[in-house]
């Protein structure tokens, strides 16, 4: 019988989430596993002088035999710090490793932490981010690796709305000419929350992730300035609980359409449905998707085409 890989599942304290830093691929993997091993408080060592440190196959870090990727990623890494502020307006600056050694022989990479980071990586309880360390390492792009982060953060939430301006301060774009031209909205959807979009929802599809998300830029007058973000989950729907704002994103839809009062049966039958098949979440995606396929189609054309998406798609009987 094939064993079945129990989820690793990283939490991640939101100081680290939500700081602003511009790490390569690579770089995030040894983060992720960095946090692993601390917050399991498994793996880790000592020297000899009481600095922490662990061992990671150097395989786990790249699929390929190009080893000078990593050595340049964790130079990269020893140099970076972190800055971590705290409500009281005490902080600290550190880095996140002293030292790193490659060991061809057995192939491990071996990091010595810094102890000042280790404090901040255990302090959990009231302040964390969960998310699927298999998820966070098959995924390929730096900009999917923190979206991912960050979907994991508000995924309780069902989502949010973020300032433009605080999106780009946030992922380190305010500089990027590619980001702040002509273009820059532009390339913005296309280049970081599409791509983001795209590899997440295939993960999503193939069963690997738990969640997927969809975006809207918003207008305040004819400039755009905010990004919507909404959140699904549907693998667990005992780990993730459907989201009001779900129930109230589909019950709002389905009364733009159905109207009459002689439709207000169907609308609480679909209601009662959907909450009894906790499918509120698949429904709000499949909304998305109808949107975008029928959104200048006849309004007789919407209802008649949504009922059999309801029928066929979650079992709820055309008439009631």
């Amino acid at each position: 019988m094939e064993k079945i890989e129990k989820p690793k599942f990283v939490i991640q304290n939101n100081v680290i989430t939500t700081a602003r830093y511009e790490y390569s691929v690579i770089e995030k993997r040894i983060v992720y596993h960095i946090i692993k091993h601390i917050q399991a408080n498994m793996g880790t060592e000592s020297t000899l002088f009481g600095d922490p440190y662990i061992r990671i196959p150097i395989k786990e870090l790249v699929t390929h035999d190009n080893y000078l990727q990593v050595k340049i990623a964790s130079k990269s890494l020893r140099q970076k710090s972190f800055e971590i502020n705290y409500k009281n307006e005490d902080w600290v600056e550190t880095g996140l490793i002293n030292w790193s050694k490659f060991t061809k022989e057995d192939g491990i990479m071996t990091y010595e932490l810094s102890k000042m980071i280790i404090p901040v990586l255990l302090e959990v309880a009231n302040n964390f981010t969960l998310y699927d360390l298999n998820v966070a390492l098959s995924l390929k792009s730096p900009y999917s690796q923190r979206i991912y982060e960050f979907c994991s953060q508000f995924r309780v939430a069902g989502g949010l709305r973020i300032s433009i301006e605080d999106f780009k301060e946030r992922f380190k774009l305010e500089n990027s000419p590619t980001y702040n031209g002509p273009l820059g909205n532009s390339n913005l959807k296309s280049k970081i929350l599409k791509k983001a979009q795209n590899e997440i929802k295939s993960l999503f599809d193939s069963g690997v992730c738990d969640l997927q998300f969809a975006f809207k830029l918003k207008k305040t007058g004819r400039a755009f300035t905010d990004i919507d973000f909404k959140i699904f989950s549907t693998k667990n729907s005992k780990h993730v609980p459907q989201m009001e704002e779900d129930r109230a994103y589909c019950i709002n839809f389905i009364k733009g359409l159905f109207r009459e009062e002689r439709e207000i049966p169907y609308l609480k039958h679909v209601s009662n449905e959907l909450f009894n098949k906790q499918a509120y979440n698949s429904f709000a995606l499949k909304i998305d998707s109808f949107q975008r396929k029928y959104s200048d189609a006849p309004e007789s054309d919407r209802k008649r085409i949504l009922r059999k998406i309801l029928e066929e798609d979650f079992k709820i009987a055309n008439s009631k």
